[in-house]
């Protein structure tokens, strides 16, 4: 964020983690933040079991994060890893080094500054952050059902196996297996709910299940819940 500051013109930005899957109602974050104007407004979600968020709905302020604060009040939420920030966030992050926004926040929110939150209930969600997360996801997706319809609609959601990918005739797909551009996948492989990034290599016979193949090196033989 420090480092794309001159880019923001010293107006509200929006933040979006790499790591996450979403299809959230950006443009009513982007309402409460410009109608409200505190220091950052939180896209949250209803707890799973993992909150790090404690949130009053009817003030709409964030009260504590991470239990940082020791507050028990509120609604325990978890935060989504979208929001809306103002400028003057930056008051509050150093000059230089690495640094989170969160500990930012708290301090802020130490100091009275207003931290709100938005909570979301419907819509798609999810984390990408570790590889069965990112594997449930292509699972989850290949569900037609499951997709934003305004995706499907248009026709644009991806095809699964990239047309530049390169597969024999008797390669077996069985569940969610996606195929990058330059893949190639040889006689007789078996894929099963496993994604091949850009330019994997698959040997002839190769049986693959809840993989993820970076691409690296050739794979061969039989592999389960491997990143290869």
């Amino acid at each position: 964020m420090r480092n794309a500051r001159e880019a923001f013109g010293g107006k509200s930005f929006l933040v979006y983690n790499g790591d996450i899957l979403a299809d959230l109602p950006l443009g009513n974050l982007l309402k409460h933040h410009r109608d409200s104007a505190p220091l950052a407004t939180l896209l949250l979600r209803p707890s799973s079991g993992k909150a790090n968020v404690r949130f009053d709905n009817g003030s709409r302020r964030v009260l504590d994060l991470r239990g940082t604060l020791g507050s028990s009040e509120g609604t325990e939420c978890v935060y989504s890893g979208i929001a809306m920030f103002s400028p003057e966030i930056f008051d509050w992050i150093p000059d230089e080094g690495a640094y989170s926004v969160i500990p930012a926040l708290l301090e802020a929110m130490r100091s009275g500054e207003r931290v709100e939150g938005l909570l979301c209930a419907g819509g798609l969600w999810t984390d990408l952050g570790t590889p069965s997360a990112y594997l449930e996801a292509h699972r989850f997706l290949s569900d037609p059902s499951n997709r934003p319809s305004y995706l499907t609609a248009s026709g644009h959601w991806p095809c699964p196996v990239h047309p530049e990918a390169r597969l024999e005739d008797s390669v077996i797909l069985e569940g969610a297996v996606a195929v990058g551009p330059g893949s190639v996948v040889g006689k007789n492989a078996l894929l099963r709910d496993s994604i091949l990034w850009p330019g994997s290599v698959i040997r002839e016979g190769a049986s693959l299940e809840d993989c993820i193949v970076r691409g690296d090196r050739p794979v061969e033989g039989k592999h389960r819940g491997r990143i290869l």
